[in-house]
């Protein structure tokens, strides 16, 4: 007799609740504001660090991967 019960049931009787979706999307705009708000006080102190710090920084955020993290 040949068993045909998958590896994993619990995948497969599985059901998304709205608390769920809730938490993972609370986590991942989390993350998203603090790399945010990162970035923001970086770009502040080099501000005020001088011009030659704000260009560095300037530079990287209008590079490609900047616009990406940007965006």
């Amino acid at each position: 007799m040949e068993n045909k019960s998958p590896l994993s049931p619990h995948i497969q009787i599985y059901k998304w609740y709205i608390s769920s979706l809730v938490s993972i999307s609370h986590r991942i705009t989390g993350i998203i504001n603090i790399v945010t708000i990162t970035l923001i006080c970086l770009w502040a102190s080099l501000l005020l660090l001088g011009e030659s710090n704000y260009a560095a920084i300037n530079t990287l955020l209008n590079s490609s991967i900047g616009k990406f993290i940007i965006l």
